[in-house]
């Protein structure tokens, strides 16, 4: 961290400290519920201080070359969420007669009912841990406001197809490499620790009905059936013998597929 943020931590940790404790009063009997009081104080703290510096960021496209010429035309009300709680943003519409723009969608990717990086991380690693209602109860009890178990599902299912594709590429890319090198790669490790584990998972797909004419009430859709299949999951991991850096690989798939992913990624 920057020691320009360090200095600034100092501060306005001092200002907080003081104003609690000026407006403050028995605190001596209440000293298990003080640290309660102070994250609500920082929580809020981060909400405002976010919401400055996005509108101070937006205010700056604004006023770029690209949008000389262009009028604010309207300022909708965007709802954005960060890890401090949901933020309410002004997101301006810009207009030229040969078209218009969102600096706040376009440039900063931030859309209404959005999520920050750091809340999708969230979301993702209490869905991959929990049912998706256990999750959404813990990612209310741990970032103070509360997500729909359905948001959850879908941040969880789309975190993991990001990460299989990304993990497929890299190892795609390290088997190409690895192909068409025309020296043999230096550093080589001779010697190195692998383990191998599996288990079978529960997994479901929803799939038409054999009713074609079976429809649900309300949106008259094709009602679907639950067809249930037990998948073999396989997990490695790769070490030199001097190192406690691992190379993980885990897929729904056979050993001997583990493995070669394994030898291609610890390559």
């Amino acid at each position: 961290m920057k020691k320009e943020y360090q200095e600034l931590m100092t501060t306005v940790s001092q200002q907080v400290a003081q104003t609690f404790l000026h407006h403050e009063d028995n605190l001596a009997a209440r000293a298990l519920l003080v640290d309660a009081d102070i994250a609500e104080i920082t929580r809020q703290i981060g909400l405002e201080t976010t919401k400055i510096v996005v509108e101070h960021v937006r205010d700056d496209l604004v006023k770029q070359p690209q949008h000389e010429g262009f009028v604010i035309q309207k300022r909708p009300v965007i709802r954005f969420n960060v890890i401090c709680g949901p933020r309410e943003l002004s997101s301006p519409y810009v207009w030229q007669k040969y078209g218009g723009a969102k600096p706040l969608r376009d440039e900063m990717n931030l859309t209404h009912e959005g999520r920050s990086e750091a809340v999708t991380r969230a979301l993702s690693d209490f869905g991959s841990e929990d049912s998706v209602r256990h999750a959404a109860k813990r990612f209310t009890e741990h970032d103070t406001y509360s997500v729909h178990s359905s948001t959850v599902s879908r941040v969880a299912k789309q975190g993991a197809e990001d990460a299989f594709v990304s993990v497929e590429q890299t190892l795609s890319d390290a088997s190409e490499d690895s192909a068409n090198a025309s020296t043999p790669p230096t550093g080589v490790v001779e010697s190195m620790v692998v383990e191998l584990d599996g288990r079978e998972i529960r997994t479901a797909v929803f799939v038409p009905g054999e009713q074609a004419q079976d429809r649900t009430p309300i949106r008259q859709a094709p009602k679907k059936q639950k067809v249930i299949n037990w998948r073999d999951v396989r997990r490695g991991v790769a070490r030199p013998l001097d190192s406690l850096a691992k190379t993980y690989v885990g897929k729904k798939a056979s050993s001997p597929e583990v493995v070669s992913d394994l030898v291609q990624a610890a390559a």
